[in-house]
């Protein structure tokens, strides 16, 4: 475990976490899809995973997102000033050769590692995918209509997250709690609707990041539709 020092702490609205650490030259080779656990001391007895939300490489900082589940367990009362974390963790997303347009899924612990994902993904691949965000009750942004056409996908459904409407890049919203324009149930329920031919070549492939309940629901329907799929566990 490295001690690095807390450059800045942000809480988010759903009261998540941001952190911005002094980085070193191996922090900033950081990829999509990476994490690091991170706690109070070096003992590396009472640790919680982090995942790498951005990098400036001029100024020299990452920026780790951490849920707010999983922030309190650490019983902190004051902002952090100095943080120990391991080494660089986990695997980068890496596209199948003729994967067009990966499918990425979401639940609100994976959303905002998403984002940044998808966007990195379609400047380094020059591909555009296609992002599915689900949620029992709301969603920490107004949806919007979106502006994309997604094929053999439920009529309807036209509620789009406005940072990737902003990046132009394609999604759908999934929400048991019926907001308008979303998906009305739970994600398993959603992608058991969509007919095989969603899932014919460009979306052969789905990457999430999402808590183990949500995880375990895409993993069953992956193996059932025979779907390749690369998951990143938050909890």
């Amino acid at each position: 475990m490295n001690c690095v020092s807390v450059l800045s702490f942000q809480r988010t609205i759903k009261q998540d976490i941001i952190l911005r650490l002094a980085a070193d030259e191996f922090m900033l080779l950081v990829m999509p899809g990476q994490y690091i656990n991170c706690g109070l001391a070096a003992d590396a007895v009472n640790v919680i995973p982090a995942y790498i939300f951005s990098v400036n490489q001029a100024a020299r900082w990452i920026e780790i997102f951490i849920s707010h589940h999983l922030y309190e367990r650490l019983s902190l009362k004051i902002e952090l000033k100095k943080i120990f974390i391991t080494d660089l963790l986990g695997d980068a997303f890496v596209l199948s050769d003729g994967v067009n347009r990966p499918l990425l899924i979401a639940d609100e612990s994976g959303l905002p590692a998403i984002i940044f994902f998808a966007g990195k993904i379609k400047a380094a691949h020059q591909v555009q995918p296609l992002v599915l965000l689900y949620s029992e009750e709301s969603f920490p942004f107004t949806p919007v209509p979106s502006q994309f056409v997604v094929s053999n996908f439920p009529a309807g459904v036209l509620a789009a997250c406005p940072l990737l409407e902003d990046k132009r890049i394609p999604s759908r919203l999934i929400c048991e709690n019926l907001l308008p324009g979303c998906y009305d149930g739970n994600i398993a329920e959603c992608l058991d609707e969509l007919p095989d031919a969603f899932f014919d070549g460009e979306n052969s492939k789905i990457y999430a990041i999402a808590e183990k309940k949500t995880l375990d629901q895409i993993s069953v329907f992956s193996q059932r539709r025979e779907l390749a799929i690369h998951c990143i566990c938050v909890i």
